[in-house]
């Protein structure tokens, strides 16, 4: 991916650390092991910082803040709201690819994002 570029990735909820890793490496065109990524949540605060992306942990992390944005909440009488759930987009970061300032330990941030899709 060139630099400043964006492209769509389309993660399922039964997609598991190891094929996201592999999905965002191929994405941001490096080897896994060098791939530090981090991501942003649509919903998020303007000039909130990226939360790391870089263990199975902090994968569980974001499956966790995604659901209740994703999947319908329980009515008072037991039914699944009907109305349509807003659209999430999570922007995911590489660290280590260069670029502009990262908030974050004063490593550098690239501005290739990839955004995907949580189903």
């Amino acid at each position: 991916m060139q630099r400043g570029s964006q492209s769509l990735l389309t993660i399922k909820s039964s997609d598991d650390w190891l094929e996201l890793h592999n999905k965002l490496a191929e994405a941001f065109n490096v080897y896994p092991n060098s791939l530090y990524a981090q991501y942003r949540l649509s919903t998020d605060a303007k000039g909130t910082l990226p939360l790391d992306l870089n263990s199975e942990n902090h994968f569980g992390t974001l499956v966790k803040l995604l659901r209740p944005l994703v999947v319908p909440p329980l009515l008072a009488n037991g039914r699944r709201l009907t109305r349509p759930m807003k659209a999430v987009t999570v922007q995911v970061f590489n660290r280590n690819s260069g670029g502009v300032e990262s908030g974050q330990g004063g490593g550098k941030q690239s501005s290739g994002k990839v955004s995907t899709y949580y189903q």
